[in-house]
């Protein structure tokens, strides 16, 4: 009994040790590279101190724009509302708190792979993430992909444990908090929805799906309550009348995933779809907006052959992985546009090791995610079901690398699954060798 209790200790102790570090490291960091953000995520900053320290928006335009970042404005605005009779520096009390949503899911992931397979198996892991340098820089990306990074990995570990639980009311508050973490992560960015869907999947193959499914329907009701909630809250703020004016209809974003102009030469930022965004936005209603959507969406798809779509989709899918990154902060571009945080690594004496570097590590967790498949025993539908919906997101949506940010422990997840299951052949290997072995004895 008590080498156990020993081991676990000793364990508890260690993670202690690297997350106190971790911790540390990404708080330097952070202090260092304070700037002010540019584009949505200035929008969104400077929305949340104006409605935290006056009660008003100061750019309710933006807002009715884009609905969807209503949900972080809101979280950023309460979180700068209790943080400012202490301090006026909000960028600090943002990363801080991007710091433990980084590390939150870091953990999550470490005690899934724990939980499903080893926890060799989970510390090799830990190991991976540790020695990417994004880790890093993560809570110093003041904007929604690294606000959400973490939900998916929870949510996930959730359902496993949701999958396992035998007591009826834990499996009522295991749906809950998954719900919650779901309903959170959504608000903050929709590809948070990407895990939900896989999960819908890999109950499907379980043997006691109806239980698993009961759960999920839990938790989506939850979803739905809280995302009606954040509803009514925008609409009590932000007018009809500008909403009329400003408001993008949704089906935008998946047109734009449709478009092709520039997929073939901008290997940085996704498509080049400036002139159809322009357009989109000078139409005075939202009636135009909608009909002008569908006009477009008619051009795109009326006369494609199976030739342009599989195009559109290898094209979309280099974009997407060209930089080998999952945040615009996560690598360090080097640029002349670039500013803050990404100015401070743009010393070309550093350039190609840390590309190199960078790009060795994410394409091997990328390659691993995806021969995940062929380990059967450890995991195989997971593998299936989440990069099935990856899939899919990069034929359906815009392509960015920053979008998938919060599949970024996903995709350490599922290279997880093969590093296990690699463990589990070498073991086979040996003991066939020692076997061999002792009959030649």
């Amino acid at each position: 009994m008590a080498k156990p209790i020993k081991q676990l200790n000793k364990e508890k102790t260690v993670l202690i040790i690297i997350f106190s570090l971790l911790t540390v490291i990404q708080f330097l960091v952070a202090n260092t590279l304070q700037y002010h953000p540019n584009y949505d995520a200035e929008s969104v900053f400077v929305g949340a101190i104006g409605f935290a320290t006056t009660g008003t928006l100061p750019n309710p335009s933006y807002f009715a724009t884009f609905g969807n970042q209503w949900g972080i404005l809101l979280f950023l605005s309460a979180l700068f509302g209790i943080t400012q009779f202490f301090t006026q520096n909000f960028f600090m009390v943002y990363a801080g708190v991007l710091i433990v949503i980084v590390n939150t899911g870091l953990y999550a992931l470490y005690n899934l792979v724990k939980m499903r397979f080893s926890q060799k198996t989970a510390f090799i892991v830990l190991a991976i993430v540790l020695v990417y340098p994004p880790i890093y820089v993560f809570p110093s990306v003041i904007y929604t992909d690294v606000a959400s990074i973490a939900m998916p990995i929870v949510a996930l570990n959730l359902f496993y444990r949701l999958t396992k639980c035998e007591t009826p009311r834990k499996r009522v508050i295991l749906s809950i908090l998954l719900g919650l973490t779901l309903a959170i992560g959504t608000a903050f960015k929709i590809t948070v929805l990407i895990v939900f869907i896989a999960m819908v999947m890999l109950t499907w193959a379980h043997k006691e799906r109806l239980k698993i499914y009961k759960g999920l329907l839990i938790a989506s009701a939850v979803i739905a309550v809280f995302h009606a909630a954040l509803t009514i809250n925008y609409r009590s703020h932000i007018s009809s009348e500008l909403r009329e004016r400003h408001q993008t209809p949704w089906f935008q974003w998946v047109v734009m995933g449709l478009e092709d102009e520039g997929l073939a030469d901008n290997m940085w930022g996704g498509t080049n779809v400036g002139h159809f965004y322009r357009t989109t936005f000078y139409l005075e209603t939202f009636a135009e907006r909608e009909a002008f959507i569908r006009e477009e969406f008619t051009r795109l798809t009326a006369n494609r052959t199976v030739s342009d779509w599989s195009r559109l989709f290898v094209h979309k899918y280099i974009v997407l992985h060209y930089r080998a990154d999952f945040a615009p902060g996560g690598t360090i571009v080097f640029s002349d546009t670039d500013t803050g945080f990404k100015a401070w690594f743009r010393d070309v004496r550093f350039t190609p090791l840390y590309i190199w570097y960078h790009r060795a590590i994410i394409y091997t967790i990328i390659l691993l995610a995806y021969i995940s498949i062929f380990f059967k025993k450890r995991d195989f539908v997971a593998s299936l079901a989440l990069l099935g919906m990856y899939m899919f997101f990069i034929f359906l949506c815009e392509v960015r690398p920053r979008l998938l940010t919060n599949q970024f422990f996903i995709f350490f997840y599922l290279a997880a699954i093969s590093i296990d299951g690699i463990i589990c052949k070498l073991k086979g290997v040996k003991a066939e060798l020692k076997n061999i072995d002792n009959l030649h004895e």
